[in-house]
């Protein structure tokens, strides 16, 4: 695994180097950052209008770091195998899941994704605490990663959707 890690980053090493970068050009009429109010500069980097959405995608984002964080451990324990197979049928999910979300979001629409995705959330979830075998705990990875592919990107949109053209780099810093 630690080799595959590595290649791929040299592998992102060679695909850096081929980028042309243009040089640095100063803006023209630079203030001090001291003579920015607090409130404009905040503004310039988190827009409030993309709030729900980033709040939305946090809360549903608290639970899969729990998961991250004691999966491996619950496994052991309820005595279902390797976690780590968890970890790989949610990464197949999510994967899945982002081959098709984007033209289902542009057919339906960003909020039927994010419903989708929090019913599976909770499917998920659901079977993560009454899990009893390595089946059930893997579907609940596969269905926690579906809903995580599909979710992700809906929020992502709708939140550089809500805000003005001009400001869209700060909805998309959430």
């Amino acid at each position: 695994m630690f080799y595959c890690c590595a290649g791929f980053g040299v592998l992102s090493l060679f695909c850096l180097s081929r980028i042309t970068l243009r040089p640095f050009q100063k803006p023209l009429a630079a203030k001090h950052s001291g003579s920015i109010p607090f409130k404009e500069r905040i503004s310039a980097v988190f827009h409030k209008d993309a709030l729900p959405a980033s709040l939305v995608l946090f809360l549903a984002m608290i639970p899969g770091g729990a998961i991250s964080s004691f999966i491996a451990l619950f496994s052991a324990e309820i005595g279902v195998g390797n976690g780590s197979v968890y970890f790989l049928v949610q990464a197949i999910g999510t994967g899945t899941a982002r081959l098709f979300s984007g033209k289902l979001a542009d057919r339906r629409g960003e909020g039927p994704m994010i419903y989708i995705s929090t019913v599976l959330f909770l499917i998920g979830l659901g079977m993560v605490v009454f899990c009893q075998s390595a089946g059930v705990l893997y579907i609940s990875g596969l269905l926690y990663g579906l809903a995580y592919g599909l979710c992700l990107p809906a929020l992502q949109t709708m939140a550089v959707r809500i805000v003005p053209r001009a400001q869209r780099g700060a909805a998309g810093a959430r």
